[in-house]
């Protein structure tokens, strides 16, 4: 079956208010919409944890703290990574940030394909209520420094956030996507830190599987489809 839009229904008043904009061409003004019921508003804060986590490299280039937080450093880091994307986005592209490897905007569009799949399973009391406990655990794990944070700069944060809304553009357009890692090739990154990227998500979906597996009743079924969706995006990762 094609896979489609998000259905304007199942967009709730948790979620930003211009959540459709997500499938839409996207100038760089109203990409930083984000599904809030997933992120932490606060995720910044847990930089210094994530470095903990990660032995203090950035996931995505393998470059050290040390280097990445002296300004020749992050400029050295940025040289070469992005040859083309990034250059128009009017983005403040230096510094460093706490990216989720795993995006916020593909949590949310397979948890949609998680809620149409059971909707002729569930009563909407049924899975309003196992959704609600559901995305508890969801959250938790999504902003877990150790399962799906790496502190990157901000270009390549970018970057990354653009390749993912093409990225899932094409899923919807054709049924099932393009490599991952051909959307970030598209937008400039480097082969290296591409292969990296890929990595690191691949690495995250896995940890990420593993903490969702604590529900019962009728959210551990909401989160086995889930789980069955995450399998779809490794699938579609490319470079592993």
């Amino acid at each position: 079956m094609k896979a489609r839009l998000i259905d304007p229904s199942h967009i709730s008043a948790s979620m930003c208010s211009c959540a459709h904009l997500m499938y839409t061409e996207h100038p760089a003004s109203t990409l930083r919409c984000i599904m809030t019921w997933v992120r932490d508003t606060n995720v910044a804060t847990k930089r210094e944890k994530v470095w903990g986590a990660n032995q203090g490299k950035d996931l995505y280039t393998g470059t050290d703290r040390s280097k990445m937080e002296d300004e020749t450093g992050i400029d050295a880091v940025n040289k070469g990574a992005l040859e083309q994307g990034c250059k128009a986005y009017s983005y403040n592209v230096k510094g460093i940030e706490v990216d989720h490897a795993l995006e916020c905007q593909q949590v949310v569009r397979i948890w949609a394909d998680v809620k149409d799949d059971l909707r002729n399973e569930m009563s909407r009391t049924k899975m309003k209520a196992a959704a609600d406990e559901a995305e508890k655990l969801i959250y938790k794990a999504h902003n877990d420094p150790v399962v799906n944070l790496n502190n990157t700069t901000a270009k390549m944060n970018r970057a990354k956030e653009f390749a993912v809304m093409d990225w899932l553009k094409e899923y919807d357009n054709s049924g099932r996507g393009v490599p991952m890692i051909d959307s970030l090739k598209n937008h400039g990154v480097n082969p290296t830190y591409r292969r990296k990227i890929v990595g690191t998500v691949d690495n995250s979906i896995g940890k990420y599987k593993r903490r969702v597996e604590d529900a019962e009743g009728d959210a551990a079924i909401m989160l086995t489809s889930f789980n069955s969706q995450l399998d779809k995006i490794t699938g579609l990762l490319g470079g592993l």
